[in-house]
């Protein structure tokens, strides 16, 4: 998928002269480093340590998980027979993961996370690198079982690069 790209900047820095081919080499050199820094984030999301960026949250209806003395709130994760259940869907399109990216659990109790849908290339699997979870996306649910303890865990696809995250609370 990245040939015609690569050959397309190789022809160009032969073709280019002069103040443009400066910019060109510039701008170049720039665009590899950025990507660089992409591929380092996904390699560190693959281990189970991605780096957070900052992200500006647009939604003011957005449902935020938080913990209490009763309990916490997560619309997205129901008790079931002493579980807390997750499920989860992967997607073709933005987003990624539905119905959420971020979940929230509690520390302790017993987690039955349920994934469905298919993937495809590296989003046909689904990975949980701290936990030692990984599962293939066939078409069927996959269930993975757990108990969590305290921490912020990351979900991703193979290559780090579809990423969620699993916030597990005291």
């Amino acid at each position: 998928g990245t040939a015609p790209a690569l050959l397309a900047i190789g022809w160009a820095s032969s073709s280019v002269k002069g103040k443009a081919g400066k910019f060109f080499f510039q701008f170049a050199g720039a665009l590899v480093i950025v990507l660089g820094l992409f591929n380092i984030q996904n390699g560190l999301a693959i281990t189970g340590h991605p780096l957070t960026w900052p992200r500006l949250n647009f939604e003011t209806n957005a449902t935020v998980a938080t913990s209490s003395s009763a309990g916490f709130v997560d619309p997205n994760v129901t008790l079931q027979n002493g579980m807390q259940v997750i499920d989860l869907q992967v997607t073709g399109s933005s987003p990624y993961y539905s119905p959420s990216d971020t979940f929230t659990v509690k520390a302790g109790v017993p987690v039955q996370l349920n994934v469905s849908g298919t993937g495809s290339g590296c989003r046909s699997v689904f990975q949980i690198p701290e936990l030692g979870l990984q599962t293939f996306l066939d078409g069927s649910e996959q269930t993975l079982e757990f108990t969590p303890e305290p921490g912020t865990y990351a979900f991703s696809c193979s290559m780090g690069m579809f990423r969620g995250t699993l916030n597990v609370i005291s």
